[in-house]
């Protein structure tokens, strides 16, 4: 999953960034929702890679929770082709954010607490 995650990190600016033209001081979609985006995004392919039948409608119903258009999402990565290193910044949030669920999908269930002391011997006459 690290590899699948480190090898798109590098390839999504080159694939959809290659002839960029967009040249504005700061991208389309601020940090904070396109890194909630990218984290639902990656959620949704893996899920996709376990049920079959998810198709683009679910990607498709994660930019409308945001309020994403395809079109600003894919500026904004062509925005970030050009600035790899605030790329970076942006997508370690991202993976810090899956490992983190990741972690919590993997602790241990918490053990219950030990047995209480065996009661006292009922009828038993306690001495004086």
């Amino acid at each position: 999953m690290r590899a699948f995650l480190a090898g798109l990190l590098l390839a999504t600016p080159l694939f959809l960034g290659g002839c960029s033209a967009f040249t504005a001081d700061s991208p389309p979609l601020p940090d904070s929702t396109m890194v909630r985006l990218l984290i639902e995004l990656h959620l949704a392919d893996g899920r996709a890679q376990v049920e079959q039948d998810l198709t683009l409608a679910l990607r498709d119903s994660i930019f409308l929770y945001y309020g994403v258009d395809r079109l600003d999402y894919e500026a904004t990565l062509d925005y970030y082709a050009d600035q790899p290193e605030a790329y970076v910044t942006l997508y370690e949030q991202v993976l810090d954010s899956l490992n983190a669920q990741r972690g919590s999908f993997n602790r241990p269930a918490p053990t219950p607490p030990p047995a209480s002391p065996t009661p006292p011997l009922q009828g038993r006459i306690a001495p004086d």
